[in-house]
């Protein structure tokens, strides 16, 4: 039947199950490896070529007589033991776009992360690895020293053990104008000054920890840049002169120095910038109840609050809830201290301070009942 062409014979049984006979023809190889070992000894068609790294393929016999089975990796499987390493830290050992890939940039990128992580576990602000970056700003301006992508842990290590401790609302501001005067470089260091209307590059001269204000000066050469304002040095000078030469600390960026002098004065700087932007209430020192611990009560849960939406932990329509009440307790604040100010500077007598007297109870029992929704939602239990 196979000399016709035909169809194949029926199978033939043999022991422990049914056995297909051969198809016919060179194209039929037999089966497992000693069938396969003898065909290569009998002159048969070789085992399919196998694929090696680096996209050609060969039989193992041809890489064996050509030496082919070195010189087919590619370049950065030269370092030998950390190649699966160096894969699990998502380098592509096999990218066209990098041939010349060095091994000092592929270790850079595999301890990049173990790095960082290090810096995690030490407590002091010495172990903290602050990198240098332009930060989006234009080439006009020097890098400034990147102190952004602290993690929940240094964060709680420094309001803890540094800036904070057990100290009560009313001290707030005395223990972090406290902790400022340890920490910054009273003068001789560049920054960035930035808010909402300009940036521009000046020098500290001077600190005024009491009220978070440094003195600064222009620096030379005047670089200045603004997408709504225009100014030269001379109307910025100006402008400074009317301030007493102070500017807000929160709003100062330190310009990176290669000595590495100025790290702890940018990272106390942050500590600054990150507690009254996410931590701090503007009720908070205005709480009847003062005799607590605002560390354990205020700033941990706010803090555990800030990584939790930050790592996508707390469901979207709880953030716009809460961002939400918390707008509301911010503008109910400001009528209330206002309807209190009107209160302690008309007479007591007159009928327009008892409805005065009237709003500013119904105000306050508002507030208390909107600190309290958000007092709820900031504990980790509740979420």
């Amino acid at each position: 039947e196979r000399e016709r062409g035909g169809q194949c014979a029926p199978p033939e049984r043999v022991s422990g199950g049914l056995r297909a006979p051969a198809a016919g023809g060179d194209s039929a190889r037999p089966r497992g490896r000693r069938g396969q070992r003898a065909e290569r000894e009998r002159g048969g068609q070789c085992a399919p070529p196998e694929r090696v790294s680096g996209g050609q393929c060969a039989t193992m016999s041809e890489r064996l007589e050509s030496g082919e089975e070195a010189e087919s990796r590619p370049e950065c499987a030269d370092l030998g033991g950390e190649e699966q390493a160096v894969e699990a830290a998502g380098v592509d050992c096999d990218e066209p776009d990098e041939p010349n890939r060095s091994i000092d940039q592929v270790s850079t990128r595999l301890f990049q992360d173990q790095k960082e992580s290090f810096a995690n576990c030490d407590s002091s602000n010495k172990g903290i690895i602050l990198k240098r970056i332009l930060n989006g700003r234009r080439s006009s301006f020097p890098a400034v020293v990147e102190t952004t992508q602290l993690s929940y842990y240094e964060r709680y290590k420094a309001y803890q053990d540094y800036i904070l401790g057990d100290t009560k609302p009313s001290e707030v501001q005395d223990f972090i104008a406290e902790y400022l005067e340890k920490v910054l470089e009273p003068y001789g260091w560049q920054a960035i000054w930035s808010n909402d209307m300009f940036e521009v590059l000046v020098e500290v001269t001077d600190l005024e920890t009491s009220n978070l204000r440094a003195v600064v000066k222009l620096t030379e050469p005047f670089r200045y840049e603004s997408e709504t304002y225009s100014l030269n040095m001379e109307g910025m000078e100006s402008f400074l002169e009317a301030k007493n030469h102070q500017v807000p600390l929160q709003e100062l960026y330190v310009a990176f120095d290669e000595s590495g002098e100025f790290e702890q004065t940018a990272l106390a700087i942050e500590h600054l910038r990150f507690f009254y932007q996410h931590i701090w209430r503007i009720w908070d020192e205005d709480d009847d109840d003062d005799d607590f611990d605002y560390f354990v009560r205020c700033c941990e849960p706010r803090l555990k609050l800030y990584y939790d939406i930050l790592e996508d932990r707390v469901p979207v329509d709880l953030i716009a809830e809460y961002n939400q009440l918390l707008s509301k307790c911010e503008e109910t604040y400001k009528e209330f201290i206002k309807v209190r100010n009107d209160i302690s500077t008309s007479d007591s007598e007159s009928e327009l301070n008892n409805v005065s007297m009237v709003e500013g109870v119904k105000l306050c029992e508002e507030l208390d009942k909107l600190k309290y929704k958000l007092q709820i939602m900031e504990s980790p239990l509740y979420r």
